[in-house]
């Protein structure tokens, strides 16, 4: 392994686990120390191995073709004994068979001398920060794969009309789909603009992060989503977010096979709450009816594929029935509100009765595979569907897939949450006036919400047959290591526990404070979170803490809802200046999870 320095202990250690779990095939945890160069020792030593891997399989392949070579040899002197008649004439032996298909093949060109590639890496993180790191200290290596960095539509849109629409990922959708209402000429950076892109960003010298390619993609007036996703078919490691692996609607939207990679999570100490959104969805009722409706349509259109339409529309009909069955379960909780919930395990029956079971399910997710892709590539409006209806299926049949997985095992996993409010102001669709499907009344909305509890059901998929050679998890604090590796269904049979260097005796006190300096209770909870009071006194602990503790602070709230409430107050009142003039501390706030990613923190911006 080369490392751009001198490595610490820690850092061969994390070293030598990940290369030990990618040669074995296994899975692994890896907890080393934050600050201890722990993401740089997981990139130098899954570069290393591939180089390895790379090296053996040449030459394993060199090996193949020679011992090939010798065969033909020998099966040319056979022939040309036969040929002279010094054949006895009796049976062949095996090996003399063997030679001789041997023979055959190689006439026939059908000897295969193709170079095989070493697996893909996939380097996930949660932010784009830690992206933009990670490919900062790949540039420092002697190692140059071929590297990209998988973004959304939004990081990655180079179009100033799109950007400026408000919506980039629907307005992208909308000019490359005829079927959607777009005009059907795309996006003038999308196709060859965009594989011109890539090829000149293969070719970089140094590693890109999303800001360079936007920038080279500016200046070629190429796409950069697309050459990135171009990109990631043939580059040596793809570093993106934890949901393109986790989720399997964004896999296979962002074309991503796992099949025999290696794949990192670094700082995947959360890891378990991502994968349990990655199985869960949500959706309308009524944009079930109209998928519904519409692959009715397109099934009477289509000269191929019809079994396929035909099967999904059925598919997703039932369930549409059943949904709507269990509408009438719903139960009045406000004014102009209505919920209920059903157990998963409750379910199965009346998903049996809808023609899906643990063994159909693989049929129906296959003819839905089909399909869209026939939608994707079909080129005739008249045959096509607005790629929005696929997108609904997948989170109606997804969670589905799951739920079936293992019967009342995996029955259990999931909660079906059904909540009714009213709109007034939504008026009837064309398509609605003519569906033949009962519907509900069209002021009535109907969200469903199938919530996985099991973390282990997003994650089986990547360690499963088509799964990943190896995964790796690593962070500062994954211990306890065995109830981690059970919640993701696991076992992990390589780990590594970090031996941190604070002293527990002498260096952590852990203990409750109760209340303020005025004597008001600090309590957080739901009831008196918004009070003011409260909030102003916790702004009162924090700034006479913040004096007293000689250096850093780190201050955890239970929501980003809680925290920006909280910090909205002492902004207003100004007790975040004096927090920060009474202690001579900078405050820095984490901005929300879900604007985070490609996105520096605002107040970071400046340092």
């Amino acid at each position: 392994m080369r490392a751009p320095v001198v490595p610490y202990e820690s850092q061969i250690r994390v070293m030598s686990q990940v290369v030990r779990a990618a040669s074995r095939g296994a899975c692994a945890l890896i907890e080393s120390p934050t600050g201890s160069g722990k993401s740089l020792a997981l990139l130098c030593a899954a570069l290393a191995w591939r180089e390895r891997e790379m090296e053996e399989r040449e030459e394993a392949k060199a090996k193949a073709n020679a011992r090939a070579d010798a065969k033909a040899k020998a099966t040319a002197t056979v022939t040309e004994r036969t040929v002279d008649g010094e054949d006895d004439g009796g049976e062949e032996d095996g090996e003399t068979s063997r030679v001789k298909e041997c023979a055959s093949s190689k006439a026939h060109g059908g000897r295969k001398r193709a170079l095989t590639r070493a697996p893909k890496i996939y380097y996930a993180t949660r932010m784009h920060s830690q992206i933009e790191q990670i490919v900062a200290e790949l540039a420092r290596t002697s190692y140059k794969p071929q590297s990209v960095v998988l973004g959304s539509r939004e990081h990655y849109c180079v179009n100033k009309k799109v950007k400026k629409s408000g919506n980039v990922n629907e307005e992208c959708k909308r000019l490359m789909d005829v079927s959607a209402g777009g005009d059907g000429r795309g996006c003038f950076y999308a196709g060859q603009a965009a594989s011109k892109l890539a090829s000149v960003a293969k070719n970089h010298p140094d590693p890109l992060d999303i800001e360079d390619l936007v920038k080279m993609g500016a200046k070629k007036r190429g796409c950069a989503y697309f050459a990135s996703k171009m990109m990631a078919e043939s580059a040596d490691i793809v570093f993106c977010p934890y949901n393109y692996l986790l989720d399997p609607r964004t896999r296979a939207a962002m074309d991503i096979d796992i099949k025999d990679s290696l794949i990192i999570f670094d700082e995947a100490h959360n890891i378990e709450d991502i994968a349990r959104e990655a199985a869960s969805e949500e959706f309308i009722l009524d944009d079930v009816a109209n998928a519904v409706d519409q692959l009715h349509d397109m099934s009477k259109r289509l000269t191929v594929h019809k079994s396929e339409c035909d099967l999904v529309a059925q598919t997703m009909n039932n369930l549409y029935e059943w949904l709507l069955q269990l509408c009438g379960s719903l139960q009045k909780t406000s004014q102009d509100a209505w919920s209920t919930m059903i157990r998963g395990e409750t379910t199965l029956q009346a998903l049996s009765n809808a023609g899906l079971t643990e063994a159909s399910m693989a049929g129906v997710m296959k003819a839905l595979e089909e399909i869209t892709k026939f939608n994707l590539e079909n080129k005739d409006p008249k045959e096509r569907v607005s790629n929005g209806v696929f997108n609904t299926c997948e989170k109606v049949l997804i969670p589905i897939k799951f739920l079936l997985l293992h019967g009342d095992r995996t029955g259990r996993d999931y909660r079906i949450f059904l909540t009714k409010t009213i709109d007034d102001d939504k008026t009837a669709t064309t398509q609605r006036s003519k569906s033949t499907l009962t519907r509900l009344p069209v002021n009535e909305i109907v969200k469903v919400n199938f919530s996985a509890l099991n973390p282990a059901l997003a994650f089986s998929e990547l360690t499963g047959e088509n799964g990943a050679r190896s995964v790796v998890l690593s962070s500062g604090t994954l211990a306890p290591l065995n109830s981690f590796a059970s919640e993701l269904g696991n076992d992990f049979p390589i780990r590594m526990e970090a031996q941190h260097c604070i002293d527990m005796k002498t260096q952590v006190w852990g203990g409750l404070i109760a209340a303020g300096p005025r004597d008001v209770p600090l309590n957080a909870g739901f009831k008196s979170r918004g009070d003011h009071t409260f909030q102003d006194e916790l702004g009162t602990s924090l700034k006479q803490w913040a004096h007293t503790i000689p250096h850093g602070m780190l201050m955890l709230f239970p929501s980003y809802s809680l925290m920006d409430s909280i910090v909205r107050r002492w902004r207003e009142t100004g007790l975040w200046r004096v927090i920060e003039q009474s202690s001579g501390k900078k405050i820095f706030q984490e901005p929300n999870k879900n604007n985070s990613y490609g996105k520096k923190p605002p107040a970071l911006e400046n340092v």
